[in-house]
């Protein structure tokens, strides 16, 4: 994999070149920041790499329902903006007992709040 000699200096650095990295390290160059990413290995070579893909909104607490909302909206305008497909195709529970019927139900209203189908 290539790589570049870093920069003497540089006005913005975001470590780590995962999907959060180079999300902040993109939005900032669209803002006409220059920005260096270092990454250890190679862009997106550690735990984005691992993560099977999969992205969920289905969470039991407002902040991370919020968080995953928005990044489906990320990757859909994304998905719009470079032309890579994406594509929500459902999430799957199997659930156990009554407890735990019960704390999917609050999870779901939590969900339902912000719009989480």
């Amino acid at each position: 994999m290539p790589t570049r000699k870093l920069p003497e200096k540089s006005e913005i650095t975001v470590i780590g070149g995962g999907i959060i990295g180079v999300t902040i390290a993109h939005e900032l160059a669209k803002r006409g920041e220059e920005v260096t990413v270092i990454e250890k290995r190679f862009i997106g070579s550690g735990s984005t790499f691992r993560c099977g893909t999969g992205i969920r909104q289905q969470f039991n607490d407002e902040a991370n329902v919020q968080v995953m909302k928005r990044s489906v909206e990320l990757w859909k305008k994304y998905s719009e903006e470079y032309g890579f497909p994406f594509e929500q195709t459902g999430y799957l529970f199997l659930l156990y007992d009554d407890e735990e019927v019960e704390t999917f139900k609050r999870n779901i209203a939590i969900q339902n709040r912000f719009g989480v189908p």
